[in-house]
């Protein structure tokens, strides 16, 4: 009696691992991020506006119910913001990081073509480039400079991301999500800046 319900026990664990294998995704994704950054208070905020740019990166999917997964993502993300200092001159702030999502996802509606999903929970990011770029603009002629200032910017980012997506048809994908920068990536404490990322991501891919 024991060894049968031992192999029972096998036959079942082994069915679900099939199932979930079944449902189990990888794939790759692109698009734009529309980034800012945000100061503690209103006295210390330099202005900075929005920088848009094209970021992504792959993901797996690893299901652990019929309706619930975790989702695993590695995403090279650009951050930062843009600053117009006068008519002729921007400012950008240029943050570029390699992210690390850890996600649980929920899906809500599924159909034989369309599936739609939630997702969040926490990212670890690492900073691997750090510029301020300052364009000047003279009638046609745009001139400018960057400096590294790597030294100003923590290396390493904590921060939230919640979203949604469609899945459709065999293997389409699209998202959208939001990331809340919890740490202060301001080095440079002698200025009192507590600085943080935050920024609206728009993802479009296939999975397979």
């Amino acid at each position: 009696m024991r060894v049968a319900l031992i192999g029972l026990a096998l036959l079942l664990s082994c069915g679900i691992a099939t199932a979930h294998a079944q449902q189990r995704q990888f794939g790759g994704k692109i698009g734009p991020t529309i980034a800012n950054i945000v100061y503690d208070s209103a006295q210390q905020d330099e202005g900075y506006g929005r920088r848009v740019s094209l970021g992504g990166g792959g993901f797996v999917v690893l299901p652990l119910g019929r309706r619930t997964a975790v989702q695993i993502e590695a995403l090279f993300t650009p951050k930062g913001g843009k600053l117009l200092q006068e008519t002729d001159v921007t400012s950008t702030l240029i943050l570029d990081y390699i992210e690390v999502p850890l996600l649980g996802r929920v899906t809500a509606i599924r159909s034989s073509s369309v599936s739609f999903h939630v997702f969040g929970g926490p990212s670890a990011g690492v900073r691997i480039n750090a510029k301020q770029q300052v364009a000047y603009t003279g009638g046609v002629i745009t001139s400018g400079s960057s400096d590294d200032i790597s030294s100003e910017i923590a290396r390493f980012e904590l921060g939230l991301v919640a979203g949604g997506g469609v899945d459709v048809g065999r293997n389409g994908v699209i998202d959208a999500r939001y990331f809340w920068g919890l740490t202060d990536v301001n080095r440079d404490a002698s200025d009192g800046n507590r600085v943080r990322n935050r920024g609206l991501t728009i993802l479009v891919g296939l999975r397979f």
